[in-house]
């Protein structure tokens, strides 16, 4: 009985296996034909493109990604699309959304899965159509070539708003309030200190700070928008919008 039920388990994992491939291949099929990932990336020596999303942190580890342009491919310039994860290693200076820039790092495909049940790095980067990563060890291999190339309404509106927050926080709140805060309603948890991760953890709640404060924001207008249409008074709105987005 045991060996069927080892065998049946083993199956399974492979089965899952097998179609997890099958899978990631089939997506990689629709993509562009100059997608950098299929480049040799070995060869790729620099992108250039814009950074649309980012996420600091301290000692310089941040993490930005880049809407690929153009990339340089055993010397030779060539017009590409994807994105890219560009991670810095001790740069203390911050690029900032809607930065172009020229990336000089160590291009690659992120970690995959080594052993059955591990977090799937790839796979979770795949969804979010991320394809590429890079490590920059140094501020001399970026080079930023052009400014304010990002998404209007993000740039002038999403962004000063986002920042005078922060600013509001740090100012009027303790250290941690600000963290937990800004990590709640803005989605920056490079503050945060390890310890208090690990209490969000231990409490079951560590989901609640991956969620964006603008993506709760949208939430938020939707669900005030739908009850706007029933005649329900604004406490009764705010406690089914609590038990909505608990």
């Amino acid at each position: 009985f045991l060996k069927i039920k080892s065998f049946t388990t083993y199956f399974l994992l492979l089965s899952l296996l097998f179609v997890a491939s099958a899978r990631s291949k089939q997506v990689l099929s629709l993509l562009p034909k100059n997608h950098l990932i299929f480049e040799d990336l070995s060869n790729v020596s620099a992108v250039t493109g814009i950074i649309t999303q980012r996420n600091l942190k301290k000692e310089g580890k941040n993490k930005y990604i880049i809407s690929t342009s153009e990339a340089v491919v055993n010397s030779v310039n060539q017009t590409v699309v994807g994105k890219v994860l560009m991670t810095t290693n001790k740069i203390s200076h911050a690029f900032e959304y809607g930065d172009e820039i020229i990336d000089k790092g160590e291009f690659r495909q992120p970690i995959n899965q080594r052993n059955p049940g591990q977090f799937d790095y790839r796979s979770y980067l795949a969804k979010k159509d991320i394809y590429v990563s890079c490590y920059v060890r140094s501020i001399d291999s970026i080079k930023v070539i052009e400014v304010n190339k990002g998404n209007f309404f993000i740039q002038y509106v999403i962004e000063p708003i986002k920042s005078h927050c922060i600013s509001a926080m740090d100012l009027f709140l303790s250290d941690t309030n600000s963290w937990i805060m800004k990590a709640l309603l803005l989605g920056e948890k490079q503050d945060i200190e390890k310890e208090m991760l690990e209490q969000f953890k231990n409490v079951g709640v560590i989901h609640v700070l991956a969620i964006s404060g603008l993506h709760v924001g949208f939430i938020m207008l939707f669900i005030f928008y739908a009850l706007s249409f029933f005649h329900l008074s604004e406490k009764y709105k705010s406690i089914i919008l609590i038990i909505v987005l608990a």
